[in-house]
């Protein structure tokens, strides 16, 4: 059985246009997870609606503690 443990993501749209600038799409979220790619998959939930269509530009950072 895995342990629980610690960890904290955050969403950043990093737009490969010019025009545009980077910004935290979902704010950093500290939960509890079994692995960091089940927190990933959390995260990924997250993401607004608008940004959907622009998934290549998307930066999911999750970092256990």
């Amino acid at each position: 059985m895995l342990k629980s443990k610690l960890f904290q993501y955050a969403v950043i749209y990093n737009p490969t246009k010019e025009d545009e600038t980077p910004k935290i799409i979902v704010e950093p979220t500290t939960v509890i997870g079994k692995s960091e790619n089940s927190v990933s998959m959390k995260a990924i939930r997250e993401i607004p609606e608008e940004y959907m269509d622009k998934f290549e530009d998307i930066e999911v950072v999750v970092r256990p503690f």
